[in-house]
C-alpha cells in the first residue's frame, strides 16, 4: 500500500509532489470512510480474485480540499512481485452535478407534493359542494342544470385522481 512513484498528472490534480507522496500508505490520501469502503475490493487485487477494480472515492488535495476520483487500480507483475498501479481520473464537476440534481429533484418533490395539496382540498371541497346541491335540488334544477352538476362532479374527481397520480410519482422518485 505504500506509493512508489507518482506520475505528472496525479500531482496536477491533488497538488502533491512525487517527494511529497513517494513513501506515503495510499490511504492516507483519503478519509477514513472512502478508504473502508473500499479496503475489501484491495485485498481482492492483492490475493488476485481480481486484476483490476474501479471505485468512486475522495482524495486529500495539498490544499486542504477535497477532490472526488474515480480511481481505476489494476494489479501487475513485475519479475517475481506483484504491484497495484492506480490511475485517478478527476470526476469533481461530475459528483457537484449529481448533488445538483440530487437538489433539484428533491425540490421538486417538495413542488409537486404543495401543488397536489393545494389542488386536492379544493377539488374536493367542489365535489362535497356540487353533490350536495344535486342532492338537495336536483329535483328544481333543469335538465341542464342537472348535466352542469354532473360536468362538475366528474371533473372534480378527476382532479382528484390526477393529485393522487401525482402523489403516487412523488412517492417512488
Amino acid at each position: 500500500g505504500e506509493i512508489l512513484e507518482a506520475n505528472p498528472a496525479s500531482q496536477s490534480l491533488l497538488g502533491w509532489t512525487q517527494q511529497e507522496v513517494v513513501g506515503r500508505l495510499a490511504t492516507s490520501l483519503s478519509p477514513d470512510e472512502d478508504v473502508e469502503n473500499t479496503r475489501d475490493l484491495a485485498l481482492e487485487l492483492r490475493s488476485g480474485t481480481r486484476d483490476a477494480v474501479t471505485v468512486e472515492r475522495r482524495f486529500f488535495h495539498k490544499e486542504g480540499h477535497l477532490v472526488w476520483g474515480q480511481l481505476t487500480v489494476s494489479r501487475v507483475s513485475v519479475g517475481s512481485s506483484t504491484r497495484l498501479i492506480g490511475m485517478i481520473q478527476d470526476i469533481s464537476e461530475r459528483k457537484r452535478a449529481e448533488e445538483a440534481l440530487r437538489d433539484s429533484s428533491e425540490k421538486l418533490k417538495l413542488f409537486a407534493y404543495s401543488v397536489a395539496h393545494d389542488l386536492k382540498s379544493p377539488a374536493i371541497g367542489i365535489h362535497g359542494l356540487v353533490k350536495r346541491l344535486s342532492k338537495n335540488y336536483r329535483d328544481v334544477l333543469d335538465e341542464r342544470g342537472k348535466n352542469y352538476c354532473d360536468l362538475i362532479l366528474r371533473a372534480s374527481e378527476h382532479i382528484a385522481a390526477l393529485v393522487d397520480k401525482v402523489n403516487v410519482y412523488i412517492a417512488t422518485k
